[in-house]
């Protein structure tokens, strides 16, 4: 949809066969839960892979509906399992109201190290359980 490949998920005419990835709606979804859970004005966390080719589509649609609903959106970046505790550490002391984590494969291999961390936090964290490809 958002490429003008197809004008609904539902319905999309032609001869158009292939795989949906959601992430970026999803993520958005995402944001709009955490504004009803969030303090008005405050937001949370995003952990994306930077070096995952659909991050950006993904940032974007999270920021996006972030600013909708007046939150600040924090991005954290990690790679690496290093980067993952350099990006905890940036959150600093304040206590952040929950941290979601981007739609990524090595970040889905690392989750158990970023809940670990996040517990350690007391931080509530929504991680992607799984990715499917049809």
């Amino acid at each position: 949809m958002r490429f003008g490949l197809v004008t609904s998920l539902s319905h999309q005419g032609g001869n158009m066969t292939g795989v949906a990835a959601l992430q970026a709606d999803l993520t958005a979804k995402r944001v709009q839960m955490l504004h009803e859970l969030a303090p008005k004005g405050r937001g949370g966390s995003l952990l994306v892979n930077p070096t995952n080719r659909y991050t950006a589509t993904e940032t974007n649609a999270a920021q996006d509906s972030a600013r909708s609903f007046g939150l600040q959106l924090r991005i954290l970046n990690a790679s690496s399992s290093g980067e993952i505790g350099a990006a905890f550490s940036s959150l600093g002391q304040a206590p952040a109201v929950a941290l979601l984590v981007g739609a990524d494969f090595f970040l889905l291999s690392r989750r158990d190290q970023i809940i670990a961390r996040a517990l350690a936090r007391s931080l509530p964290t929504w991680t992607v359980r799984s990715s499917a490809f049809v």
